[in-house]
């Protein structure tokens, strides 16, 4: 298994499935809250459906879908244009340290440097995850002097 077997290429609705699937599998993995099926489906959907939601691009090889990272656009007033922000990257434990998240990485600012109203990527990280942030410094990103704060009304916390 190499990245020579992988194809990366954006997710469409006749990928639904594999892409609950491996969120689900993120969400088991991370030991994060879990997450209804029902939820995470319509999320899914919702992506899927609505193109101002962002989309998603996915890691295939042969006809089965290995990795998966979601992109959304932020609108930054600052630079008058988006930033692509990347979340809930996933690739199956059995293609890890293969160059997977690097195909999808590398996937992701080609076409973001192909727009003329994206300036930029980012991504944030786990910061207990360091097999994923050496992964997203290994790509060329780097670490941001800055921490995420949230409220959610989903699952509380």
């Amino acid at each position: 298994m190499t990245t020579a077997d992988v194809t990366i290429r954006i997710g469409d609705a006749g990928d639904l499935t594999a892409i609950v699937n491996l969120n689900t599998a993120m969400a088991v993995e991370m030991k994060s809250k879990v997450v209804s099926s029902t939820r995470l489906r319509d999320g899914v959907t919702a992506v899927l459906d609505c193109g101002t939601r962002g989309f998603y691009v996915l890691a295939d090889s042969v006809g089965t879908v290995v990795g998966v990272l979601h992109v959304i656009p932020e609108w930054n007033p600052w630079r008058n244009c988006y930033f692509w922000k990347v979340e809930n990257v996933f690739v199956s434990r059995e293609w890890r340290r293969k160059g997977v998240y690097r195909a999808m990485h590398d996937y992701v600012v080609d076409s973001a440097r192909g727009e003329t109203d994206v300036c930029g990527i980012r991504l944030f990280a786990v910061e207990t995850n360091v097999g994923a942030r050496r992964a997203y410094e290994d790509a060329g990103m780097t670490q941001e002097p800055c921490r995420l704060f949230e409220i959610d009304f989903v699952f509380g916390d």
